[in-house]
Order: C-alpha cells, then sequence, then structure tokens
C-alpha cells in the first residue's frame, strides 16, 4: 500500500514537472508568434495589397542572410497562381532584391 502511494506521488510529481516543461515551450512557441506577427506588419505596412503569408515567411525567414533568390521564384508562382498582379511582384522583387 505504501508502495503504490509513492509510485503514485513519484509519477505525479513527474506529469507536473511534464506539465510545467510544456508550458514553457508554449510560451516559448507563443513569443515567435508575437513576433512573427509583429514583422509581417510592419513588412505590409509597406505595400497597399495583400501579401500572401508564404510570401510573408520566406521574407522573414531570409531576412537574415538577406538571399531572397526562393522569394522572387515565389513571387512569380503567386503571380502565375493569381495571387498577385505582375506589378505587385516586381514591386516586391524591387524591395527584396
Amino acid at each position: 500500500m505504501i508502495k503504490r502511494k509513492s509510485n503514485y506521488t513519484l509519477n505525479h510529481e513527474e506529469e507536473i514537472k511534464e506539465i510545467e516543461k510544456r508550458k514553457k515551450e508554449i510560451d516559448v512557441l507563443n513569443e515567435k508568434v508575437l513576433i512573427w506577427n509583429a514583422k509581417a506588419d510592419k513588412i505590409r505596412e509597406q505595400f497597399d495589397f495583400f501579401i500572401p503569408n508564404y510570401l510573408i515567411d520566406e521574407i522573414i525567414e531570409k531576412e537574415i542572410e538577406k538571399n531572397y533568390n526562393n522569394l522572387h521564384c515565389l513571387c512569380n508562382m503567386a503571380y502565375i497562381c493569381g495571387r498577385i498582379t505582375n506589378e505587385e511582384s516586381q514591386l516586391i522583387k524591387k524591395i527584396y532584391s
């Protein structure tokens, strides 16, 4: 009987530690989302047209290395798929070249 109690207590303590660990992970993810949203808003303010999130993702991901080759390809695909106009595509490419 005592053995069961200690096992339950030990498992309960482990569960609490696991829950606290998960809460910290969630807090980190929430912070990343807030940072992404702030950067995305800043990018959107530069343009007076809708920019798909996948283009914003690419801009944010490549902001440190400043290599926007893939962004240019994504702009071409967004134009082909009718998500942005050719002029909008050219403007994005010009700003992020």
